[in-house]
């Protein structure tokens, strides 16, 4: 699904570079979702063919640990971070960051084939536990099916979404997991 947008008049800031409409129209970049995401320029947006990251700044720095979207495509492998989380458990960022969204835009970016997406699932010791994890730990512990368990999941649920309903490894460790979800 490729999301395009005719708003060829907006203008957004990527860096020091400007990045047109069109130019983002060429990389299938929904431009009103950028422009929501954007409006207060407190993102940085970092998009390349295998590369997308939007990024919170705090006081024109990127945040750490990261707050928005880190995707990167090789081989046909999704490898992606989402963090909406303020640091030290103080709730969301921002209200304008919504976790479904960024991986909504992320699924319709890359032009080059996806035939995996790869989660993983650890603490961050800022942060503390991934919901993604949360919610794996607790399916395996009631059901014990850690297939079904990643299923369960955020990421699950969106992944299955797009087609992505076969759970094909799982990597668990003590401290996370990393799964991959494939079309069947």
């Amino acid at each position: 699904m490729r999301i395009l947008c005719t708003l060829c008049s907006f203008i957004l800031f990527v860096g020091s570079q400007q990045l047109t409409a069109e130019k983002i129209k060429e990389r299938n970049i929904c431009v009103p979702l950028l422009a929501h995401y954007l409006e207060s320029f407190n993102f940085a947006v970092d998009a390349t063919k295998s590369e997308l990251n939007i990024l919170y700044r705090v006081g024109g720095e990127i945040a750490r640990p990261y707050i928005g979207l880190k995707a990167e495509l090789r081989s046909g492998r999704l490898e992606f971070y989402i963090n909406t989380q303020a640091p030290g458990g103080a709730g969301y960022a921002s209200p304008k960051i919504k976790a479904k969204e960024l991986f909504e835009m992320m699924m319709s970016y890359f032009d080059d084939p996806i035939s995996e997406i790869q989660a993983r699932w650890f603490p961050i010791p800022s942060l503390g536990t991934s919901k993604n994890l949360e919610k794996y730990r607790d399916g395996v512990a009631l059901h014990g099916n850690k297939i079904r368990a990643a299923r369960e999941t955020w990421t699950g649920k969106l992944a299955e979404k797009y087609g992505y309903t076969k759970v094909t490894d799982i990597a668990d460790y003590n401290s996370g997991v990393m799964i991959l979800f494939q079309k069947p």
